[in-house]
């Protein structure tokens, strides 16, 4: 089998036309970037034996399960698991996600290591690795532990093919980044030791019914964010749903400045175009990718109605510079 391993921090690689505006795990199929996915379910999953001080190889084992059963019930989508049992440690290419501690670098929570078969697009194998250099509790909140519930429902999203979101908010602090606040798990840092974590929340869902569908009523929205009739790369682009209030968001992914946001409840949304400029870029893109910040948070001046299975009439966002 031909493959590729890649870090669950990373982008693959970036998309040179338009797609949807999630950020998926992706890879090159004669010459056009798709995400990647796993083709059958369902994933095997084991635990490595082995824990940290205050969480139990058991322990390990019922987050795991509690991070799984978030994903499988996220409405709209369809994934399943199938639990192997304790293993001594990840084997790659085994096909089987092992979920286990280990020694990370400084900052680092957790890691998933895809491996990805070029020739088919497909998710084989996903190990996820916690540190062990942070003090960690099962059930939070609790004072100065990290929730480990959240860090590993994370890096389950990352397993199933799913990169980080831009949904939340940060401020610069000595030594790095505080969050805010956050509509997503899959946001790239994690909230403060002591705090009770993220959950899956609507965008974590939006994405993961584009890679794994099972609701015909989704809809979806597309269009273009220009700045003086030049398309803007890197823009987020936020859709509120003003009756149930979700928030949904994504990128424009190349230089025409398109997007298509896709796993959309039925309904009326609002959008907001703003500039990812609180963020460290790396959290979501390589370094190769150009990301524009130098414009002002505009919103859609009309609402744009997403039809149930069907896709809204694209629109143009014109964006002032800064």
């Amino acid at each position: 089998m031909t493959g590729k391993r890649v870090a669950g921090a990373l982008l693959l690689a970036l998309l040179p036309s338009a797609a949807f505006a999630y950020l998926h795990f992706r890879v090159t199929l004669a010459g056009q970037e798709v995400p990647a996915r796993w083709r059958t379910f369902p994933v095997r999953y084991a635990v490595a034996e082995g824990g940290v001080p205050g969480v139990t190889t058991q322990e390990l084992q019922r987050v795991v399960q509690e991070g799984i059963e978030a994903w499988r019930s996220v409405p709209g989508a369809s994934v399943s698991f199938q639990f192997e049992g304790v293993t001594r440690g990840a084997v790659t290419n085994d096909r089987i996600a092992t979920v286990g501690f280990e020694p990370l670098g400084p900052g680092v929570l957790g890691v998933t290591r895809v491996l990805i078969n070029t020739i088919t697009g497909e998710l084989v194998d996903g190990d996820i690795g916690l540190t062990t250099g942070a003090s960690w509790t099962p059930n939070p909140p609790q004072a100065d532990r990290r929730d480990l519930v959240a860090t590993t429902t994370h890096e389950l999203g990352h397993m199933l093919g799913l990169a980080h979101s831009a949904v939340g908010e940060t401020e610069t602090v000595s030594g790095g980044r505080r969050v805010i606040g956050t509509e997503t798990i899959m946001f790239p840092i994690s909230f403060s030791v002591g705090t009770a974590g993220r959950r899956i929340r609507p965008d974590d869902e939006a994405s993961l019914r584009v890679l794994y569908p099972a609701d015909s009523t989704r809809g979806s929205l597309s269009g273009r964010v220009t700045r003086g009739g030049r398309g803007v790369q890197g823009a987020h682009v936020v859709s509120f749903d003003i009756e149930s209030e979700e928030l949904v968001a994504g990128f424009t992914l190349n230089g025409n400045g398109d997007f298509t946001i896709g796993g959309l409840r039925a309904g009326p949304k609002v959008l907001r175009v703003e500039p990812l400029d609180d963020a460290d870029f790396s959290s979501f893109f390589s370094s190769a990718f150009l990301v524009e910040t130098g414009f002002q948070v505009t919103f859609h001046d009309r609402l744009v109605l997403v039809p149930a299975g069907g896709a809204a009439a694209p629109v143009t966002i014109e964006v002032a510079a800064r």
